[in-house]
């Protein structure tokens, strides 16, 4: 190992306390395709549990929220928050993989 990859590493460990994620795909938050030296792995109890992946959620989902809350007798008396954490609560029911991986740019939400 080289002195690069030592720093390079050490500085990935600095970023997160999540180990590297290191497969194919894209980044289960912002879609980003990732490689195996930017990304982390994040159990799915951490990532269903943060606060802020909620808000970027409930942000970028507002399309689905509105089609849940025109959709569904009564979610329109539900904020769009409220309609997000359900619809990540019945993601997270659904979800049998380990983790979600997550690239270099979004992981300061799981923190």
């Amino acid at each position: 190992m080289g002195l690069f990859d030592f720093l390079s590493r050490k500085k990935r460990s600095s970023v997160s306390r999540f180990p590297l994620y290191t497969k194919g795909g894209v980044c289960d938050v912002c879609g980003q395709s990732l490689s195996s030296k930017e990304a982390f792995s994040v159990p799915n109890k951490d990532f269903y549990a943060s606060k802020q992946y909620l808000e970027f959620y409930t942000k970028t989902s507002e399309d689905l929220i509105y089609l849940v809350r025109n959709s569904q007798q009564g979610a329109s008396k539900l904020s769009d928050k409220a309609i997000a954490e359900s619809l990540l609560l019945a993601q997270q029911s659904q979800d049998k993989s380990e983790g979600s991986a997550v690239c270099i740019n979004c992981i300061h939400m799981f923190r």
